[in-house]
């Protein structure tokens, strides 16, 4: 009878143990968010990072003031160096999507993007299109080239 009872009390605390783990271990609504990254792809991990997070705040998965992950927290959890992450803070931060306050971490600064006729910060198209000519240019293409493949993926989108 003795050995049922410490059976029983060994199975309790293995399953609260389990609780506890799942609990305190459970994803956060930011960790479903973010995708691995592609190692092999051509573009910077940085650039695909930046794409991700703006492709959430376009399709409405992310609003104005909602918090990013730290920059170590995100780091660990798409296995990339801490630096890589601050470093697309910085250029969302630097187009105006993001604020970045020490200490506080980083939250949504613009989410609407309706078109609006106030001017470059608030025009999400112009953001967009700057922060992908600034990316294409560093992966080393010519403006020549860039115009030629986005009038080609243009006319083709319609067809």
């Amino acid at each position: 009878m003795a050995v049922k009872g410490r059976y029983d009390y060994i199975q309790s605390y293995n399953h609260t143990i389990i609780q506890i783990y799942k609990d305190t271990h459970s994803p956060t609504r930011s960790e479903h968010m973010f995708e691995p990254l592609d190692f092999h792809s051509p573009l910077p991990l940085y650039a695909q990072l930046v794409e991700r997070i703006e492709r959430l705040i376009i399709n409405g998965d992310l609003a104005t003031g909602d918090r990013l992950p730290t920059t170590r927290a995100l780091a660990g959890e798409l296995r990339i160096n801490f630096n890589t992450v601050a470093r697309a803070y910085r250029i969302l931060a630097k187009a105006g999507l993001v604020t970045t306050l020490r200490g506080r971490g980083s939250t949504i600064q613009m989410a609407s993007y309706g078109r609006q006729d106030q001017g470059e910060k608030s025009d999400p198209l112009r953001i967009l299109t700057r922060n992908f000519v600034s990316m294409t240019r560093k992966l080393g293409y010519t403006p020549q080239e860039i115009v030629e493949t986005v009038d080609t993926l243009v006319i083709n989108e319609d067809e």
